[in-house]
């Protein structure tokens, strides 16, 4: 997902850079691809899971653009029809992956306020959520900051910080126990803003969203136990098959696709 500009950067440094990647994932949201047009040496033996578990036989189905079944592919993988998606499969998963951003929206108010009954207008503790802005200054266990795409759960809501344009929180990301960040400032504001909204607004404070549903370009580089993917067919036929594909290997041992 490194386009050019942060190749570029990258590459400035003058240090030796190794660089790994899945030719079949999706390109970088803005921009080309630049690092693995040709790359020294493809790997084609897998080793997430046996090569014949459901979810790689699902994926290559999904890579070679074939037709995919509904039916049952294992103790743990269902192709299912749209129709048959229940509360309890959002929930009981570790993520729900879908294509479009108002897709996204629209799940997550679904299970913030259909399924979990949450009417607050605000972010409660034990809700899923995702930073959207990188935040360098903010950092725990040393090595651990607020950026873009960091998942996790919010550990307690400051009310009295509440000015109508921001509230603190403090965020545990998804996988750590004890240790999270105290009092972020987060734009409250933009929580709440439709996805057309959110694509060009400029904010002082840290950004985040509910994650109880992402997009696959959110989820890739991350892999969760079970995954519920929600099939939306998008982009040309080459971005939709690596759209399905990057959506399906997130998964490591459990998933549901909803076709």
């Amino acid at each position: 997902m490194a386009n050019k500009q942060i190749a570029e950067d990258v590459l400035s440094f003058g240090l030796p850079v190794l660089v790994l990647g899945d030719l079949n994932q999706l390109p970088p949201v803005f921009g080309d691809p630049f690092f693995l047009i040709n790359p020294d040496i493809v790997l084609t033996q897998i080793m997430r899971q046996a090569e014949d578990d459901p979810i790689i036989y699902l994926s290559q189905l999904a890579i070679k653009s074939k037709k995919i079944d509904i039916g049952k592919y294992g103790p743990r993988c269902f192709v299912i029809d749209k129709e048959s998606i229940t509360d309890n499969m959002l929930v009981k998963s570790d993520i729900v992956i879908c294509g479009k951003n108002k897709t996204r929206d629209r799940m997550n108010k679904h299970v913030r306020e259909n399924i979990y009954k949450i009417d607050d207008p605000y972010p409660v503790k034990g809700e899923k959520m995702i930073c959207r802005l990188n935040n360098w200054s903010k950092v725990i266990e040393d090595n651990i900051f607020l950026i873009n795409g960091l998942i996790g759960y919010v550990q307690d809501t400051y009310l009295e910080t509440y000015d109508k344009k921001s509230i603190c929180i403090d965020f545990r990301p998804e996988f750590l126990d004890n240790n999270y960040f105290e009092k972020i400032q987060i734009d409250y504001e933009y929580i709440f803003l439709s996805y057309e909204k959110k694509k060009n607004w400029k904010s002082f404070y840290n950004k985040f969203e509910f994650a109880n549903a992402i997009t696959a370009h959110l989820a890739q580089g991350s892999q969760y136990g079970k995954v519920f993917v929600y099939d939306e067919k998008i982009g040309d036929k080459d971005y939709y098959r690596k759209w399905l594909y990057t959506a399906i290997t997130r998964a490591m041992y459990g998933l549901i696709l909803a076709i």
